[in-house]
């Protein structure tokens, strides 16, 4: 997959003005034991959920085609900031900030009894 921007009329990043074109490439597998593979539970689902289209999408990520074939997308707008393992890594750090937290406010937090007095 690959990826080429550009800035626009604007000539800054991230902004509505942005022309984005996402291309993946898929290409033909020599691997015969591959496509003989059992599906997985998510390729089950991509099927279940999309009928011939998510067969056909399945047998191409499995390298079943005959020649290379490019899939694009254009899209205008800015794109999310976070990609990748930058995105996972942001909550990662997240978590352990509110972990570090909380341990602070548990250690500073005094729990207090409250009884009601019995009516008669």
């Amino acid at each position: 997959m690959f990826r080429i921007t550009s800035l626009g009329a604007d000539k800054n990043y991230m902004t509505e003005n942005d022309i984005v074109l996402v291309s993946t490439i898929s290409r033909p597998s020599k691997d015969e034991s591959a496509k003989k593979k059992p599906y997985s539970w998510r390729e089950n689902r991509i099927i279940e959920l999309k009928g011939d289209e998510g067969k056909r999408e399945v047998v191409k990520s499995r390298g079943g085609i005959k020649e290379i074939e490019f899939d694009t997308a254009i899209m205008v707008g800015g794109q999310t900031n976070l990609e990748g393992s930058d995105y996972f890594w942001f909550f990662t750090w997240l978590m352990l900030g509110t972990a570090l937290v909380f341990v602070f406010v548990a250690f500073l937090y005094k729990p207090k009894t409250y009884l009601h007095e019995e009516t008669k």
